[in-house]
This record gives C-alpha cells, sequence and structure tokens, in this order.
C-alpha cells in the first residue's frame, strides 16, 4: 500500500486545507481522508483484514479532528488502543480548536501520541512527527 496518512476530519475547508499541505510537503505518502472515528475504524479493519496484513498495509500516522460526529476522538481512541496486534501502536496526531488543558489531557490519557492545535502548520506537523519517531 506504501505510506499512508488517514485524516480523520469532518470539516470539508479543514480537509481542504490539509489535503493540499500534505500532497505538496509529503510527497512520499498518500493521504486517506475519512469523516469520523466510525469510517475511520472501518478503513483499520479493512487494512488489517488483508492477507498477511503487516505494518506497510497501515497508515504510518493518524491526523485525528477532536470533535466528530458519530464517534468523537476520544472513543475512537480508546478502541484503537484496545486493538490486537498492530493496530493499537498506530501513531496518532490529535488536533482541536481547543487548546483549554481538559481537553487536552482527555485526548491523551486517551491515546494520543501528540496534540496540536488547529489551524494544523506544517512546522508543527513535522515537529510532532519527528517527536513520535524518536520514540519509536
Amino acid at each position: 500500500m506504501g505510506k499512508t496518512i488517514l485524516v480523520v476530519e469532518n470539516d470539508s475547508d479543514e480537509t481542504v486545507l490539509l489535503s493540499r499541505m500534505l500532497e505538496k510537503k509529503l510527497v512520499d505518502y498518500k493521504s486517506h481522508f475519512v469523516r469520523d472515528g466510525i469510517e475511520a475504524q472501518t478503513f483499520l479493519i479493512a487494512q488489517a483484514k488483508q492477507k498477511n496484513c503487516s505494518a506497510k498495509h497501515l497508515p504510518e500516522f493518524i491526523l485525528l479532528d477532536s470533535k466528530l460526529p458519530r464517534m468523537d476522538a476520544v472513543q475512537f481512541l480508546k478502541w484503537l488502543r484496545a486493538q490486537p496486534g498492530l493496530l493499537k501502536s498506530i501513531p496518532v496526531i490529535a488536533c482541536s480548536s481547543s487548546d483549554f488543558p481538559d481537553d487536552i489531557h482527555r485526548l491523551t490519557e486517551a491515546g494520543a501520541d501528540a496534540f496540536l492545535l488547529k489551524p494544523v502548520g506544517l512546522v508543527e506537523l513535522f515537529s510532532k512527527l519527528k517527536e513520535i519517531q524518536k520514540r519509536k
């Protein structure tokens, strides 16, 4: 499948901005966009069910909006971190327009590896990715 970024974002304006930014700067990656936690679950389960699933079938990381319909970020993170095998180890960068300490704590407590304040900028995104890669 190659290197993939799973972007979970329900705001169409944010999706367009992120898509343009990722296409220009992360040319080795393919971005896959979904609108909520349930669509993200469906995508990840399908990828994990591929024959001889390995890390190359799964996203390199997930960029996760904190406020989503149907299944919010905290519910999704709890589900992801409870999964067996490779799924639970996918790094997640949570994004929010709120920088209230309680909101950030809820996301990191649920399993987010990093947090970014919206709008997401390239420098900040690359910095968080480097931090996560160093921890691997």
